[in-house]
């Protein structure tokens, strides 16, 4: 099989490439592996229609925006900080979520101890094992990949963010010099990665910030081998409530899902559902085949 076009070169430890004349700083709603291009700092087209349930924008009171503890209730504390406050808190989640990079963002992802139960959960359901090539969206700082090398796996780790992509390197040196791991900077939405060319495909706390959610399920499904298997950990449609209110419009720039409407996504996108299971915390871990 050929590679998709459009894949760019891997980053070996020490040789993080930007690509000259792309704009790599984006203000798009997405996060996790965005770096596509739809949505540029001057304002571009909105993002498509959602998928998942994503809230609403808008201030305190306006219909649509959930107050989680009733109807006139008191709005989230940050809503109440003002609209300047507001922006500083974006700016900081775009650094520590959505596009993590920086002091704060490396150190965070070091030890994402938020992400822990859905790596032994995710592991558990779907093994890994020598020979075993392995694919992770949105791969972070390399905590995960860490352990799929361990079990004598090669992997390719996918990030929009540079930071993010170092950290993994320099987490991973020696898999990376042995070329048993390589990473990428690309957009989850076209994964610079062969059809049917991996075993394991994982996705860990990402996606609920894609853009294009069903383009880069369609695309986990495509780079998978018959028979490989999914373990993708995302935010449930139960957290929307505690999350507006402790998060405010930040939240507005996720979505959420059922049990049911992830799996449906999942089936649409060419893949066989197993099971989904609530974990907790609010998330839900898709299990599927290909």
């Amino acid at each position: 099989m050929s590679a998709r076009p459009g894949g760019g070169p891997g980053f070996a430890a020490g040789h993080l490439a930007h690509r000259p004349g792309r704009l790599w700083r984006r203000v798009c709603p997405g996060g996790g592996c965005c770096v596509g291009g739809r949505w540029g700092d001057g304002g571009g087209a909105p993002p498509p229609a959602p998928s998942g349930n994503r809230m609403k924008e808008g201030k305190a009171g306006e219909a649509g925006l959930p107050r989680p503890l009733g109807p006139g209730g008191p709005a989230s504390p940050l809503f109440l900080l003002g609209e300047s406050w507001m922006s500083l808190v974006e700016s900081f989640v775009d650094t520590v979520a959505r596009r993590p990079g920086g002091v704060i963002g490396r150190l965070l992802y070091r030890h994402p101890v938020g992400h822990e139960v859905g790596f032994r959960r995710a592991l558990a359901a779907v093994p890994v094992g020598p020979g075993d090539r392995v694919l992770e969206v949105g791969c972070g700082a390399g905590v995960f990949l860490k352990r799929v090398l361990a079990q004598g796996a090669t992997a390719l780790g996918v990030d929009h963010s540079s930071d993010m992509l170092a950290e993994t390197v320099r987490a991973n040196a020696l898999a990376v010099a042995t070329k048993r791991l390589t990473v990428e900077q690309a957009d989850a939405a076209h994964l610079p990665v062969a059809d049917a060319s991996v075993e394991r495909v994982f996705c860990f706390n990402a996606f609920f910030f894609f853009p294009e959610p069903e383009a880069a399920l369609a695309e986990m499904a495509r780079a998978l081998r018959p028979g490989g298997r999914l373990a993708l950990v995302t935010a449930a449609d139960s957290g929307q409530g505690w999350m507006a209110w402790a998060f405010g419009p930040v939240v507005t720039r996720m979505r959420f899902y059922t049990p049911d409407s992830l799996a449906a996504l999942a089936r649409t996108a060419g893949l066989s559902v197993d099971t989904v299971i609530p974990l907790p915390g609010d998330s839900l871990l898709l299990l599927a085949h290909k």
